[in-house]
């Protein structure tokens, strides 16, 4: 069974930047999200 056993890490926004959409220019933005940084780890196996 080859993949039988997977390691995972998962790591969203390390430097907790705010997100943010801007519509036609710098000076309109649309959207802004701040959300803090998301570690994920785990490990799968099928048999």
């Amino acid at each position: 069974m080859p993949d039988a056993f997977t390691l995972y890490a998962d790591l969203a926004n390390l430097t907790n930047e705010k997100y943010i959409v801007y519509a036609d220019t710098i000076n309109r933005p649309t959207e802004v999200e701040q959300i803090s940084s998301r570690y994920m780890f785990g490990s799968r196996f099928s048999f």
